[in-house]
């Protein structure tokens, strides 16, 4: 399980979060909430209505927790949640839940005082119309790139994912600023270029691998029509502009 919402890798797939090399969609703030909402109502939808079974199943499985309800059926026992046969993690999850909603709803009864979050946008989500160095992301927006790693985490590498999504969530304070400074960048300088006279046995699925990029980004960007490549022909390839120290929050 990964990510805010904590989704294993199938259902993240089901829900529109697709992971690569460069990407993990499970860890992108907006996609991964988006599909929590969309598979809690599917969920709530499942169980008619019970949250409580709902938030089981997110937690266990659907199928879990309609085994435990027919178990109970049959054996003339109450199917609320508190009554289901659940595993121990599950049986603690649920609750656990329940204790952090009325804490926040009212943390003054429970003796506690919490930080208070201004009631305001933190980020606008800027689009993209090319891949972009993050390095080079951090420095038009003049902030750490530790920063840029913790608003899209779901970023594995050096650079935004060359299939999408293509954006980034910045802080809303210097989203304009950065947004006039990429329009000013021409898309080659955007990421650093390396250089690959391409060998007798070489095919792009082979070179791609060989820089962590993807056949379609060496195909657009030398503009190659098909898959044919030969002995001698220069390649552009795009490469991290900086160590991978750097960018070790990727990891």
């Amino acid at each position: 399980a990964s990510g805010l919402w904590q989704f294993i890798p199938g259902t993240g797939k089901m829900y529109g979060m697709h992971q690569n090399w460069w990407y993990d969609g499970r860890r992108d703030v907006i996609l991964s909430t988006e599909g929590a909402i969309k598979y809690l109502r599917w969920l709530n939808k499942r169980f008619d209505g019970n949250w409580m079974h709902a938030l089981a199943s997110y937690n266990t499985g659907p199928g879990r927790v309609s085994k435990s309800i027919k178990r109970n059926k049959k054996a003339g026992k109450p199917i609320d949640f508190w009554s289901l046969k659940l595993p121990k993690e599950t049986r603690a999850y649920v609750p656990k839940l329940i204790a952090m909603a009325k804490i926040v709803a009212d943390p003054s009864k429970y003796g506690l005082e919490l930080k208070p979050i201004a009631n305001q946008k933190y980020f606008n989500v800027i689009a993209l119309d090319s891949q972009i160095d993050l390095a080079q992301a951090a420095s038009l927006a003049e902030i750490d790139i530790e920063e840029i790693y913790q608003l899209n985490p779901g970023l594995n590498q050096w650079a935004t994912p060359p299939a999408g999504p293509h954006r980034l969530l910045l802080p809303s304070s210097i989203s304009k600023s950065f947004e006039e400074k990429l329009s000013q960048l021409p898309k080659k300088q955007r990421l650093t270029w390396d250089s690959y006279v391409v060998k007798r046995g070489d095919a792009l699925g082979t070179i791609a691998k060989k820089f962590h990029t993807t056949p379609s980004l060496i195909r657009q960007v030398n503009n190659i029509p098909g898959n044919t490549i030969y002995q001698g022909q220069n390649l552009l390839i795009p490469v991290a502009s900086k160590n991978k120290h750097f960018y070790n929050m990727s990891e």
